[in-house]
């Protein structure tokens, strides 16, 4: 962890990593027929994980924006996941890297497509995906945030960096909508008038109709006035953009 947080702070705005060494770790194909509707609780899916490994991979704060322009079987059926209300082949977000997913230079990532035909004995696709690589971490602090519900924030920082937010809501949670790169926002906390961060019950996004999405952060107790909201932004990063191809992958 030490040396991930030295090379990011060392990594000079003009530099760029290398792209990282990509490569297929396995390929899972699992198949549910549920009988009756409501005790159905397995997925049916086409799972391909795979590796990025490399220095790029140390210096990465997020990952994500995975994008598959091509995934067939040796069928010609087209595996990619377009319609699904949940799962998506392609994801367009940035996301903080867990310490599930990255193993020292190494960072994994699942594809998740259709299965494949029954008569099928390979896959392949093509596609990208994003790191977020090097800059610094600077805070964008708003005091007293209960009274600065139904404003927009302002602040030098997320102005440089295209982002606008809009406080929703304070009181025993924090609505907020936003408009920007996101993947840009490293961490939303609150922190009380001692500046100590306020353990949360979990981070929400929901939608009213076709309105943009409200992203919540929910808490136990009533937010004090005298909280401070803070947004941990990610400055002079760099968006890294890793070609993906796995050719003639035999299923199991």
């Amino acid at each position: 962890m030490l040396a991930q947080m030295l090379l990011l702070s060392t990594l000079l705005p003009s530099q760029s990593p290398a792209l990282p060494m990509v490569k297929p770790i396995e390929i899972r194909d699992e198949r549910v027929r549920a009988f009756a509707k409501e005790q159905s609780f397995g997925m049916t899916m086409l799972t391909v994980r795979g590796e990025l490994k490399g220095p790029a991979v140390v210096q990465a704060a997020k990952y994500g924006n995975l994008k598959v322009t091509e995934a067939t079987d040796d069928t010609g059926a087209d595996l990619a996941i377009k319609d699904d209300s949940f799962f998506k082949t392609n994801q367009p977000e940035l996301k903080s890297i867990s310490q599930f997913e990255r193993n020292d230079d190494r960072l994994f990532f699942n594809v998740r497509l259709k299965n494949p035909a029954r008569t099928a004995k390979k896959v392949s696709l093509k596609g990208a995906l994003d790191l977020l690589v090097g800059g610094k971490r600077v805070n964008a602090d708003f005091a007293k945030v209960r009274s600065l519900a139904g404003t927009e924030l302002k602040n030098p920082d997320l102005a440089a960096l295209g982002i606008k937010i809009k406080l929703a809501k304070v009181d025993k949670s924090v609505n907020y909508i936003m408009e920007g790169n996101l993947g840009l926002i490293d961490e939303v906390i609150v922190l009380d008038s001692a500046g100590k961060k306020m353990e949360n019950g979990g981070h929400g996004t929901f939608s009213i109709g076709k309105g943009p999405p409200t992203h919540t952060i929910n808490f136990a107790q009533d937010i004090p006035a005298d909280a401070t909201l803070r947004f941990v932004l990610l400055k002079d990063a760099k968006t890294l953009t890793v070609p993906i191809t796995f050719t003639n992958l035999e299923l199991p």
